[in-house]
């Protein structure tokens, strides 16, 4: 039994024992496992806190580098926005000078050519400026905040006959220098007035008369515009072509187009780069831009576009003031180009004309010879063995009294040697209104001008006796100072002159005056302080037009929030002053 005993309590102990020891080897496996995965967990967090560190380190630098991209994008914009005011001034100031005085010179008394120049000064003066508008503000700051070449298009009403003639008159002279007629003709079904984007279209047709004259030593370049459809709205599709005769385009150039303006390389191929420029605009009118040309052939060049217009609404001037006056008077057309030749035959023809043509000088003597019934004579004056001139002094022999309207091309003046020879002379492209008007005066012995030129300039005198002001202008720029001054003068207003801000705000103060034309930019004292202490300073307050070359977007606002009443951008019209002048007159009447 003890034995029984001593055995159970060695089993009892050992189990005891057995069961301590299975209780610390959990216990320190535990501790190890414990403490492996504290040291784990501690990598771990070490790894986490090293990498929210990182992360708040990248987080920070994000806001730094996305301020300073902000701040960059600021900067950038208000020095786009500086130099574009800055273009923008700078060139208006000058062209104020120029519109201004060649609108002052066309207020005097000028003979028919002398007003032609004139008219092209001023005109040529105001789609400068158009352009300027168009493309270097808005093509720059589309071009800026896009990235890319995204230009808006806007739509304008204009004269799609004057924009074809402004094209081919700005190469009239290097034409003439290559012996090459510029040539347009457009169908009778296409109106003149539409409404579109008539600074793309013009660049479009200069890029590609400027193309054609590449290819040409001599001939002709031919601008056609056709009618295709009449759509719904007012819509219409045009057909445009500009042919030329010359040697034709390489083909390594007609590959060209297939390629995007960045990826030419203006030292090698650089030639296309007029026609290249064209296909993108036509693509951004919608339309697509085909070439025909093969090199050496002698059929020259061929480039064609479509383009979708709408008719305007406004009215355009109508050349049928005279068509009963005129109506089946015989004309002689001389003029050995036979595209020229049948234009004007046309055009003779729908102003109820009845043209002869003769494509040679002898010709035409010979036609002469045989019928002298015609009331008029229309020559060119380069042709073979026979110039114009020596064709009217042949024809004057045997019909002294009629009456001869000669073609001139640019830079040629022999004519001015044979005084009273010529009825009228007209500057080669012959325009359309003009030749009308010289016919119509010639046929009629009544000039087709609306007004006379003493009457206009009475009507313009009138202003001044009509609303008696006191004018002070504040300008700083000589020539600007001599245009404002003198079309003031025109209008009947003797205007004061102050030299800057600070001296219009001395001479308000002593003076009264009832409007002031304020520069914006001026030494000493700007127009817009001057403006806003002449608001804060004067009892009697005057009307304050800002009259400045800053005319970029904000411009405007900028002068009104300072206190002035109105604005005019420079260059200004002598109408444009005129209606301000009117405008204001009133309403200070009224006060």
């Amino acid at each position: 039994m003890n034995i029984l005993n001593g055995t159970f309590i060695i089993i009892t102990w050992q189990a005891w024992l057995f069961s301590i020891a299975v209780i610390i080897v959990c216990a320190v496996v535990a501790f190890v496992v414990n403490k492996v995965r504290a040291k784990k967990f501690a990598h771990e967090n070490n790894i986490l806190q090293q990498r929210f560190v990182e992360c708040k380190e990248l987080l920070d630098y994000s806001k730094q580098n996305e301020q300073k991209a902000k701040e960059d994008v600021e900067v950038s914009n208000r020095s786009k926005g500086f130099l574009l005011a800055k273009l923008s001034h700078e060139i208006r100031t000058p062209m104020n000078g120029v519109i201004g005085m060649a609108s002052l010179l066309s207020e005097t008394e000028l003979n028919n050519e002398q007003r032609e120049y004139i008219e092209t000064i001023i005109k040529s003066s105001e789609k400068l400026m158009t352009s300027i508008n168009d493309m270097l503000v808005t093509d720059v700051i589309s071009f800026t905040e896009s990235g890319a070449a995204r230009i808006q298009l806007e739509d304008k009403d204009y004269n799609l006959r004057n924009t074809v003639e402004d094209v081919l008159e700005s190469f009239a002279g290097k034409a003439a220098q290559n012996d090459v007629e510029l040539i347009y003709l457009m169908d009778n079904g296409v109106p003149e007035m539409l409404v579109g984007n008539e600074v793309r279209l013009r660049q479009i047709l200069m890029n590609l008369v400027e193309n054609a004259l590449r290819f040409i030593m001599s001939g002709e370049i031919f601008i056609s515009v056709q009618m295709l459809r009449l759509l719904e709205g007012n819509q219409i599709d045009l057909a445009f072509e500009v042919r030329d005769t010359g040697a034709g385009m390489p083909a390594n150039e007609i590959e060209l187009l297939s390629k995007d303006i960045n990826d030419i390389n203006t030292t090698n191929e650089g030639n296309a780069l007029s026609l290249i420029i064209a296909k993108k605009l036509i693509a951004l009118m919608g339309g697509r831009l085909e070439v025909e040309s093969k090199e050496g052939s002698s059929s020259g060049t061929v480039i064609k576009f479509k383009k979708r217009a709408r008719t305007s609404l406004q009215p355009h001037r109508a050349l049928s003031k005279f068509n009963n006056a005129i109506k089946n008077k015989n004309i002689l057309l001389v003029d050995d180009n036979h595209t020229s030749q049948n234009i004007l035959k046309q055009q003779l023809e729908q102003w109820n004309l009845s043209p002869v043509i003769a494509s040679s000088a002898k010709e035409a003597i010979d036609i002469v010879n045989r019928d002298n019934h015609f009331d008029l004579l229309i020559t060119d004056m380069e042709m073979p063995r026979m110039n114009g001139i020596s064709l009217a002094e042949s024809i004057k022999k045997i019909n002294p009294k009629i009456a001869i309207i000669l073609l001139n091309t640019t830079f040629e003046e022999q004519y001015k040697n044979h005084p009273g020879l010529f009825k009228s002379v007209l500057t080669k492209p012959v325009k359309h209104h003009l030749l009308y008007k010289n016919l119509a005066r010639e046929l009629t012995a009544v000039d087709v001008t609306e007004e006379s030129q003493s009457s206009k300039l009475k009507v313009l005198s009138d202003v001044g006796k009509q609303f008696p002001l006191n004018i002070l202008v504040a300008e700083d720029n000589k020539t600007n100072q001599d245009v404002a001054l003198k079309v003031l003068k025109k209008l009947g207003y003797d205007a004061a002159l102050a030299q800057n801000g600070e001296e219009a705000l001395e001479m308000v103060s002593e003076g009264q005056y009832d409007i002031i034309f304020m520069d914006v930019q001026m030494p000493v004292k700007d127009g817009l302080e001057a403006t806003r202490m002449i608001r804060l300073c004067l009892s009697t307050q005057p009307v304050i037009i800002a009259m400045t070359a800053n005319a970029i977007e904000g411009d405007r606002q900028k002068c009104l929030n300072a206190g002035m009443d109105d604005y005019m951008s420079k260059p200004f019209k002598i109408e444009e002053l005129t209606r301000m002048i009117e405008k204001w007159a009133r309403q200070i009447k009224v006060k």
